[in-house]
């Protein structure tokens, strides 16, 4: 029993690398763009995008 409580107390470490993605949509919200203009960027490579399953997300904070 006493090995269980000390794994119990143990954190998920996040890696220092995780960066947060949001929907082309919701980038066009934050940066205050016509959802169109950041669909064609994002499609011309203008902005750093990720394929997750069915999705286009992009990393506002790896901003070129």
């Amino acid at each position: 029993m006493a090995a269980m409580s000390e794994t119990s107390n143990v954190v998920p470490h996040l890696s220092a690398a995780y960066t947060p993605l949001v929907t082309r949509e919701r980038f066009a919200e934050l940066v205050g763009l016509p959802f169109g203009v950041v669909e064609s960027q994002c499609d011309k490579g203008y902005w750093p995008t990720y394929k997750v399953g069915k999705y286009s997300l992009i990393a506002p904070s790896q901003r070129r």
